[in-house]
């Protein structure tokens, strides 16, 4: 993790003093469209949890049969493209933040009970909840799509496809490797303490839950302070 960020540093300081780089951060230090893009990092970091921690939750946690944990993970995706192209017409009239404060806060609900009650879920509780996290970041990809194609010049919209991608894998990749890491440990911790069976098993994935529910209480206070469109871009000598 350490390593991937460093990386990361060293990429974002070379693009920014070459003469031609892929990407100009500075055409694009709009604090709206960088708040969308950090949402839309949350949100494939959301759906990758739920592939990754969801399915040993799961499988190991709760011993579903296979087909049961495909046919719950399949219910998530069709209630998210079912949103996000649905919802358009609906919403329309409604404003962006208002449209990004919403998204979070469903996500931040369904986070939130799957922390609560991961020792207490059965399979259709789980799917229930995976549709209604999957609904909030279906409203995340329509308002992100959206504000990518806020810049005027074509070079921005393409550079802006191309950060907003790059960050959604490197958020997802981060966040995994975080809520990995919590799951190893606790599980192992209290599995050694001589606790029941199926207690020790949760424990762990319960403690993942938790991270990522902090990461979603974090993303709606982003939306709730971060209200105005800035561009800071006018403010930084070229």
């Amino acid at each position: 993790m350490l390593s991937a960020l460093i990386c990361l540093a060293l990429y974002v300081r070379r693009e920014w003093q070459v003469k031609n780089p892929l990407i100009d951060f500075r055409g694009l230090l709009d604090v709206r469209y960088l708040r969308a893009v950090l949402l839309q990092g949350i949100g494939a970091a959301s759906f990758a949890s739920l592939l990754v921690i969801g399915v040993l939750y799961l499988r190991q946690g709760l011993h579903y049969a296979t087909w049961a944990i495909g046919v719950s993970l399949i219910l998530g995706i069709v209630v998210r493209l079912l949103v996000h192209h649905g919802t358009i017409p609906l919403l329309k009239n409604v404003s962006t933040i208002k449209r990004i404060r919403m998204a979070t806060g469903i996500m931040m609900l369904g986070w939130g009970c799957l922390t609560i009650f991961s020792t207490y879920l059965n399979l259709l509780l789980f799917v229930f909840l995976t549709m209604l996290i999957e609904a909030g970041h279906g409203l995340l990809i329509q308002v992100g799509k959206q504000l990518n194609q806020r810049p005027q010049s074509r070079r921005l919209i393409n550079m802006a496809d191309i950060f907003a991608g790059q960050f959604k894998l490197m958020a997802t990749s981060l966040i995994l490797t975080v809520l990995s890491v919590v799951l190893q440990n606790v599980t192992e911790s209290w599995s050694f303490s001589g606790l029941p069976g199926q207690l020790s098993s949760l424990a762990g994935y319960r403690a993942a839950f938790l991270v990522f529910f902090i990461i979603t209480i974090l993303s709606w206070l982003v939306t709730m302070i971060a209200g105005r469109n800035y561009n800071l871009s006018k403010h930084i000598v070229k």
